[in-house]
Order: structure tokens, then sequence, then C-alpha cells
């Protein structure tokens, strides 16, 4: 039962730590782009995302 405890606590950090990383990354992404948050509706962040999302994918494939 102990062993148990000790995984969903570990689950949980590592959930944790990972919304904080994806918060961290968005926030940089809106403050390099220099956007306004007033009109980052979730249409906009959708469209945002996809673009960032495909930008990276063909920098992979460049290297």
């Amino acid at each position: 039962m102990e062993c148990q405890s000790i995984q969903t606590r570990s689950n949980q950090k590592i959930k944790d730590e990972k919304n904080k990383i994806e918060q961290r990354l968005g926030k940089q992404i809106i403050s390099q782009a220099n956007l306004d948050y007033d009109n980052l509706s979730n249409d906009n962040i959708k469209s945002l995302s996809k673009k960032v999302s495909e930008f990276l994918k063909e920098k992979s494939v460049d290297h």
C-alpha cells in the first residue's frame, strides 16, 4: 500500500512539473512575440500553437 502512495505522489510531481514547464513556455512565447493577452482567444491560441508546432517540426527536419 505504501508503494502505491509513493508512486501516486511521484506521478503528481511529474504532472506538476509538466504543467509548470507548459506555463513557462507559453509565457515566454507570449512575451517574446509581444502578444497582447487581451487578444488571445482560444481560437487564436490554437492557431498560434499550430504555427509554433509546424515551425519546430520544420526545424527538427532540417537538422
